[in-house]
């Protein structure tokens, strides 16, 4: 590359040398013919005010030469001592003899002159003219006028001097701009030539440059023998940091993050951003596969660290990928698709670690894209199904909601689970349409129930981080209760504590919008995120729904049962409805309802159900639920809360 630099540069100068060579030439030439020109045009008016000044003296002579007096003729002749350029002059008779005359010149040159009196001419030092003196249509004398160039040929070099000058200057002013729009060029180009190849945020070589540097280290290494490592690196919360701090503050923290990997690395090693918040690390002279694991996890420990970013810590981790050249790639393209594969692994191990490539994850990414595309043809072949399982009020027994659930059996792979799929629409994209059709079709089915007699159900659908952020989600909602006539309260939206906390004053004004049109929300897997208090109270949601996995172990694990009874009274004192899931056995049920959560889903009354298989279901077990006929000794337990068997009281 400093070669091919080198000869551009040479190739510039010589051009620029070239270039003002030809400007003089043309310079020169240009004030060559106009001084050739200005000559020719001088001379002419020359000659015409000499014929003027000839044919005057002609008009006013005739008298003279009538009455033969040559007092008057020479008086004539001397208003021509007026005209600087006039050097002789004569009044001559019908036969050319000299009548009168005027002379400027001296005698001996006047005596040279002699021989071309009587015929005009013109040469390189002068000209001369004749005109008749006409009387009844003859002539009657005529008059010779001889004129110096001399005033020529000094306006002449005047003119070529001015000439000069305003080129030279105009040549000075000319190379001056040029050379000034040369260096804004130069320094222009010279950005963009930094821009092809650095990333302007962290002045670390950008994908371009990484692909010259890859592709050098990998042909040194072919020549000469030896291993080169390639370490690609996607930092795990930088989205979080950027939303909440702002694009100023991300560009910040990249740029720290880009120098402190620049300082942990060998001289020979190359750092480079390949956009966003991924990174790629060259190593060359790799001896063995361990030394460029050392180095993932140097990588990895490093960034771990806090970073100050506007006055404030800030913790960022790292996924990293590591592939090795020759053995799990022979070029640039390879070597850079293997280690982006281990890379995904790296996340879907927990993130904050570094995984070297294997062939078996081959395997899995194969699986996945294999996936995706499956998942395309589901959506168009319509493959996808709905399931809905039923929420439950211990007081009344009745059933108050479904909540949505998303099925897909393959045609070749059997029932696939929803946490292999769904990530995969995420990262696709299709979670949008998939989210879409999920919407319309809970409505519309929730519509149907009610005209069936079931009464009002609401159904929960649960919302994706991806779909969240769509600018179209509020459109997607209203169109699909439109469509299905369905009533804004009978569909509830379910969140994630960690959707809400990015960009959280958004989603709050998005939150109002849709609790304003009367739609409701939830927040689902609570207690598995993380959110603050001060904003929970701020988001305008209806309910908190007790995650599974405190669910399971209850009652048996003191710190499950210490966290459900929290969130519980947590919903209480926020005034907001709680429903427990993933209620599988009469313990949990109980210790739940002791604990004044009354709505309740999960195997324990019934698992997801086909639409019809639900209907069938509602009808057959709507008021069968009550607390005191699923469990007649609650009244004789000591446990249970004093609002408890206020409640059942009531309920007997």
């Amino acid at each position: 590359m400093s070669a091919v630099k080198g000869l551009a540069t040479r190739h510039a100068r010589r051009t620029r040398r070239l270039w003002r060579i030809g400007v003089v030439v043309a310079l020169v030439v240009a004030c060559a013919g106009l001084t050739l020109f200005e000559f020719w045009s001088l001379r002419h008016s020359l000659r015409a005010h000499i014929e003027v000044q000839a044919q005057i003296v002609a008009d006013n002579s005739e008298a003279a030469l009538v009455f033969r007096d040559r007092a008057v003729g020479a008086e004539v002749l001397s208003a021509l001592r007026a005209s600087p350029s006039v050097r002789q002059a004569m009044i001559l008779d019908a036969k050319r003899r000299r009548f009168a005359a005027f002379e400027r010149a001296p005698a001996e040159e006047s005596q040279s002159m002699r021989g071309h009196l009587l015929e005009p001419h013109q040469n390189a030092t002068s000209l001369a003219v004749l005109r008749p003196v006409m009387r009844a249509g003859k002539p009657i004398g005529w008059v010779y006028v001889l004129a110096g160039l001399e005033s020529v040929y000094w306006h002449l070099l005047v003119y070529a001097a001015v000439a000069v000058a305003t080129a030279l200057l105009g040549m000075a002013a000319a190379s001056l701009l040029v050379s000034r729009l040369r260096r804004a060029v130069e320094h222009a180009e010279a950005r963009l030539d930094y821009l092809a190849y650095y990333d302007p945020v962290t002045n670390l070589l950008n994908r371009h440059g990484f692909n010259e540097r890859i592709a050098f280290s990998l042909s040194r290494a072919q020549r000469f023998g030896g291993q080169v490592g390639l370490l690609l690196l996607d930092l795990d919360n930088f989205k979080v940091i950027n939303d909440t701090m702002g694009h100023q503050a991300g560009d910040a923290l990249l740029s720290a993050l880009g120098q402190r990997l620049r300082e942990s690395l060998r001289q020979g090693d190359t750092v480079c951003r390949l956009g966003g918040d991924e990174f790629a690390v060259i190593v060359d002279n790799v001896g063995t596969a361990q030394e460029v694991e050392l180095v993932a996890a140097k990588i990895v420990r490093t960034l771990e660290m806090p970073l100050m970013v506007t006055g404030q810590q800030v913790y960022v981790t790292a996924s990293c990928g590591v592939s090795l050249y020759p053995e799990h790639g022979g070029d640039a393209r390879t070597l850079v698709r293997t280690a982006d594969t281990a890379m995904y692994c790296a996340k879907e191990s927990g993130k904050n670690a570094f995984r070297v490539f294997r062939p078996e994850m081959n395997q899995r990414a194969f699986r996945r894209m294999s996936l995706e595309n499956s998942l395309r043809k589901a959506m168009e072949n319509g493959d996808l199904r709905l399931r809905y399982q039923p929420k439950v009020d211990l007081r009344t027994g009745r059933i108050v909601g479904a909540e949505a659930l998303l099925r897909w059996v393959h045609a070749e792979d059997g029932s696939i689970s929803p946490a292999e799929f769904i990530p995969v629409a995420e990262e696709s994209g299709l979670i949008v349409p998939l989210g879409a059709w999920v919407l319309h079709t809970a409505c519309r089915e929730a519509r149907r129930w009610e005209e069936a007699g079931l009464g009002r159900i609401p159904v929960a659908v649960n919302l994706s981080a991806r779909q969240f952020k769509d600018q179209g989600l509020l459109a997607a909602v209203l169109h699909a209760l439109d469509e299905s006539a369905l009533a804004p309260d009978q569909l509830e939206l379910e969140l994630t504590e960690s959707m809400l906390m990015e960009n959280v004053e958004a989603n709050i004004e998005l939150l109002r919008e849709l609790r304003t049109r009367g739609v409701r929300l939830a927040i689902d897997d609570f207690g598995t995120g993380y959110s603050s208090m001060g904003y929970l109270k701020r988001f305008p949601i209806r309910s908190l729904k007790v995650d599974r996995s405190f669910v399971r172990d209850i009652p048996h694990d003191r710190d499950d049962c210490a966290i459900a009874g929290a969130i519980v009274a947590l919903a209480h004192q926020l005034e907001l409805d709680v429903v427990a899931e993933g209620v599988e056995n009469v313990e949990q049920l109980r210790f739940l309802a002791q604990h004044d959560c009354h709505v309740q889903q999960g195997f324990y009354f019934s698992p997801a159900l086909a639409p019809d298989e639900f209907e069938r279901w509602v009808r057959e077990h709507h008021g069968r639920f009550r607390y005191g006929a699923l469990i007649p000794s609650a009244r004789q337990s000591g446990q249970r809360s004093g609002a408890w068997n206020n409640a059942l009281e009531r309920l007997a």
